[in-house]
């Protein structure tokens, strides 16, 4: 059987904070120090035969739908993109700028952090959409060992709860260790791969640092 044609579209951003910005996913209030690893939102557009979608992905730690929907208002105005088929997927860093809570703890600069982010997610899909050619999905796996732990651990009164730092790796839990591969392969042989690693962070003494989430497509 012939393989259908497929168009593939690429692209990716900068999102790093240039300003301290509240930091989400912890329990208590936090505000960046640092920035460890820089912080990206990347697009990838599929179109085959009239049919398109879209798959936008930032190191965030969600989007809200505020945002879904004024991104989606943003690329309304682009003729042959369909909004209304662009999935977003967030990394869930929890060590990145307060996407999900609209909270007392968010100041002019958060509102002003989301305000570009806005834009930005807008002009990565659309650099995407814009760079599609033919092409095909080539998938491989491999293992990465340390990016996760199980953190469910045993208690000494027979309860199970969290423990969330496992640096000797003690923990008995099972870890799933594989980690798929995904690339684009040209018809000029040319091969991209699209899946980024990163790794988890959280704060250490006083500094907070801006790192982004498990895995970006």
């Amino acid at each position: 059987m012939k393989a259908k044609k497929c168009s593939i579209g690429w692209a990716s951003i900068d999102i790093t904070p240039d300003r301290p910005v509240f930091v989400a996913g912890q329990m208590y209030p936090r505000i960046s120090t640092v920035v460890l690893e820089p912080l990206t939102a990347t697009a990838v557009v599929f179109e085959q035969e009239g049919e398109q979608f879209t798959l936008l992905s930032a190191d965030v730690v969600n989007f809200n739908v505020d945002v879904i929907r004024r991104v989606r208002d943003k690329l309304a105005g682009v003729q042959g993109l369909d909004p209304m088929r662009v999935a977003f997927c967030a990394t869930h860093t929890h060590s990145g700028p307060a996407t999900l809570f609209g909270g007392d703890g968010l100041n002019d600069l958060d509102r002003q952090y989301l305000a570009d982010l806005k834009g930005k997610l807008a002009d990565v899909a659309v650099a995407a959409f814009r760079s599609a050619e033919p092409g095909r999905l080539e998938t491989t796996w491999t293992e990465a060992p340390s990016l996760a732990h199980n953190r469910r651990v045993k208690g000494e009164d027979g309860a199970w709860g969290n423990e969330w730092w496992d640096p000797d790796g003690k923990h008995p839990g099972y870890v799933d260790p594989s980690v798929m591969l995904v690339g684009v392969r040209r018809p000029d042989g040319c091969r991209r791969t699209g899946l980024r690693t990163g790794r988890p962070a959280a704060a250490a003494g006083r500094r907070v640092p801006v790192v982004p989430g498990h895995a970006l497509v």
